[in-house]
C-alpha cells in the first residue's frame, strides 16, 4: 500500500491492497468468536459452497460455446461476458473445477453406502474431466501432484497405490500404456507444445527474468498492487515473483512466510501425536489438499498473492490449519495435566 503512494491515479492502484486486506480482515472478524474452530469449519464449507455455484454457473451460461469445441481453454475469447459479467478464462474454470475435485476425491475414500460413493465419484470424474477438458496445464498438473499428495495421508491402501504409481512413473512403467495414449496425454496436457513447452511454459521463462530484473531495481519496498502489468506489461505469472515486486522483500516474505508457517502447523499436526476425530482429520486433509494445490499452482500463476478466487479459497483453508494447531496443543497439554493427577 505504501509502494502505491506515487503510483499516478492512486486509488485504482491502491484499490487491489485494499481488497487483498479486506480478505484477511474478513476471515479474522468471522472466527472472533466464543468458538473460532467451529467457525473456521463454516467458513471453509461456505466458500466451497460459494466457488461450486459459481462454477455451475459459469458452465450454464457458458453452455452454448462452451463444448462447442474439444476444448475450452480460449473460451474466453469466445464468450467474453456472462450475464452482463465478466467471463472467466480457462485457466479459472479449471481452478474452480479443482476444488470440488479435491473435496469429492477425500470423501471417496471416506463415505460409507454406495450411494454416497457414486456421490463422490460423479462429483470428482465430472470435476476431474472439466479440469482435463479445460487444458489449463497449471491446473492439470498442480491437481495431479494434490490427488498424489492426499492419498498419502488417506490411509494404507491409497497411500501404496499412490507410491505404486509414483514408482512406476519413475521406473518407466508408463511403458505399459499404448504409445499412442501416451501421445494424445502428452499433446493434451502440454496443448501440443510437448517437454519443450514445459520448459518455457508459454514464455514464462522471459517473464519471470524481466519480473526479476524489476525486483532488483526496486527489491525493498515493491512497486505496489498490480505492478506486473505497471511495470513489466504482462501477468508476473508466479506467485513469489508478484509478492516480492508488488510487495518488496517485506512483501514477499509475508507472503511466503505465511505459506510455510500453514505447512508447518499441517506437518505438526498429521505427524503429530494430536487427538482429533476422523471428520477433524478429513477435514485437515481437504484444507491440507487445497493448500497443496494452490501452492504447486504458485509457481505459474500468481495465484493468492493478489487479491483473487485463489486467495479467497486458499485463506481460509490456512486459517483452519493453524487453528486446528492451535486448539489440538491446548487439547493435548489438557489430558497431559490430567494423566499426570493420574
Amino acid at each position: 500500500m505504501v509502494a502505491s503512494l506515487p503510483v499516478e491515479s492512486w486509488f485504482n492502484t491502491a484499490y487491489w491492497g485494499f481488497s487483498f486486506m479486506a480478505v484477511l480482515m474478513v476471515a479474522r472478524f468471522y472466527v472472533a468468536s466464543g468458538k473460532p474452530l467451529l467457525q473456521i469449519v463454516r467458513l471453509n464449507y461456505l466458500t466451497w459452497v460459494v466457488a461450486s455455484i459459481v462454477l455451475v454457473l459459469l458452465l450454464f451460461f457458458a453452455r452454448d460455446v462452451l463444448f462447442e469445441a474439444e476444448t475450452g481453454y480460449g473460451l474466453v475469447r469466445k464468450a467474453s461476458e456472462v450475464a452482463g459479467g465478466a467471463m472467466s478464462r480457462a485457466t479459472g474454470m479449471a481452478r474452480f473445477a479443482a476444488i470440488p475435485a479435491v473435496l469429492a476425491f477425500v470423501m471417496f475414500w471416506r463415505v460409507n453406502g454406495w450411494v454416497s460413493w457414486i456421490t463422490a465419484a460423479g462429483v470428482f470424474a465430472g470435476s476431474v474431466s472439466l479440469v482435463w477438458f479445460m487444458q489449463s496445464r497449471g491446473a492439470l498438473f498442480s491437481l495431479a501432484g494434490t490427488l498424489v499428495f492426499v492419498m498419502l495421508f488417506m490411509g494404507k491402501v491409497p497411500r501404496v497405490i499412490a507410491i505404486v504409481l509414483f514408482v512406476l512413473g519413475l521406473g518407466g512403467g508408463l511403458d505399459m500404456v499404448p504409445e499412442q495414449t501416451q501421445t494424445y496425454v502428452v499433446e493434451h496436457a502440454t496443448r501440443g507444445t510437448g517437454v519443450e513447452g514445459l520448459k518455457t511454459m508459454s514464455g514464462r521463462d522471459r517473464i519471470f527474468r524481466n519480473a526479476w530484473q524489476a525486483i532488483q531495481e526496486q527489491p525493498i519496498l515493491g512497486y505496489g498492487p498490480q505492478a506486473d502489468r505497471r511495470i513489466i506489461g504482462e501477468n508476473a505469472q508466479n506467485g513469489l515473483l508478484y509478492a516480492w515486486l508488488s510487495g518488496g522483500l517485506l512483501g514477499m516474505l509475508g507472503y511466503v512466510g505465511g505459506m510455510l508457517a500453514a505447512w508447518w502447523y499441517f506437518l505438526k499436526i498429521i505427524f503429530g501425536k494430536f487427538r482429533m476425530g476422523s471428520q477433524a482429520r478429513d477435514m485437515l486433509i481437504m484444507t491440507g489438499g487445497i493448500l497443496a494445490f494452490f501452492s504447486l499452482r504458485s509457481y505459474p500463476e500468481n495465484t493468492a498473492a493478489l487479491f483473487s478466487v485463489d486467495l479467497l479459497v486458499q485463506l481460509p483453508a490456512m486459517v483452519y490449519i493453524a487453528m486446528l494447531y492451535r486448539y489440538q496443543t491446548e487439547v493435548s497439554q489438557f489430558f497431559g495435566a490430567m494423566n499426570i493427577r493420574a
